[in-house]
């Protein structure tokens, strides 16, 4: 369920079709297949509301239901016959597709027309911000390696690119980057992975509280080597602490920056890799 949980979130990263499109699309498909058959002239039922206003609330519910409903080739009521959206193949589809028989199990068992999961958490609708330091119990970590290798990324572009470039090692891979695969990497450059794992901020949140073995939060003083997480439900942003000045109260980040990325440095444009000083 983590992976799923994960890959869910991660939908939201694909660029593949435009946010607008998605959206237009759900509300035609609300329009034609759902909101039309509402009697909203009964006693007491609510006054219809924009078709708009019905749409989930996340970019990642949206990105799912316009890949299994909208562009599910089946009829409603028939929906769970797709298994895999082959036209969009990312973590969340593959995982689906060891899922789905269980869930097709539960649905022929019960008699049920569908079934629905929410994260135990729930939305997160106000910041959450959480500090981490790295800990493999079975070696040591190179932080020094890693945090050269970021700086050596200093004003590389930013651009959300999609997951196979984010996890490739040659030019292309290299050429952009945003923030959570500037950390990706950076955790596989200090050997706390074997190999380079895109995840979002919500990822690496969900994985810090299931592996709290791996990812543990610093409740301490701020370490070289850590990186800081924060996410809400419009995004979130994550970076690498480069050093700390217990004297000055100054931590210096590299992170990679985009001003609509929820990243918030008021009179600054930045759109790259940028090592930046805050006051803490």
């Amino acid at each position: 369920m983590w992976a799923l949980d994960e890959g869910f979130e991660e939908l939201e990263e694909m660029q593949e079709v435009s946010t607008d499109d998605i959206k237009a699309a759900l509300i035609k498909h609300y329009d034609n297949e759902y909101l039309n058959k509402v009697n909203f002239k009964i006693k007491g039922a609510k006054p219809k509301k924009e078709t708009e206003e019905y749409l989930p609330k996340s970019k990642s519910a949206q990105i799912a239901q316009y890949l299994y409903i909208v562009e599910n080739e089946h009829k409603i009521g028939e929906k769970e016959k797709l298994v895999m959206s082959k036209k969009h193949k990312e973590e969340y589809s593959t995982t689906h597709v060891q899922v789905h028989p269980a869930y097709k199990q539960i649905l022929d068992h019960y008699g049920l027309y569908d079934i629905f999961i929410v994260n135990a958490k729930g939305d997160l609708d106000e910041a959450l911000v959480e500090r981490w330091v790295y800990v493999k119990p079975e070696y040591s970590l190179n932080i020094d390696a890693g945090l050269t290798w970021a700086e050596s990324m200093e004003d590389t572009p930013y651009k959300q690119e999609s997951w196979s470039l984010r996890k490739s090692e040659n030019s292309d891979g290299l050429e952009y980057i945003d923030c959570s695969e500037l950390v990706s990497r950076y955790l596989h450059k200090i050997g706390w992975s074997k190999e380079v794992r895109p995840r979002n901020t919500q990822g690496l949140l969900n994985y810090a509280e299931s592996h709290p073995d791996k990812l543990v939060e610093n409740t301490g003083t701020l370490k070289k080597g850590d990186i800081f997480v924060w996410r809400k439900s419009n995004g979130g942003h994550t970076g690498i602490i480069k050093n700390y000045n217990s004297e000055t109260n100054i931590v210096t980040t590299i992170e990679a920056i985009s001003e609509t990325s929820q990243s918030t440095h008021p009179g600054i444009n930045f759109h790259e890799v940028s090592i930046y000083d805050y006051h803490y």
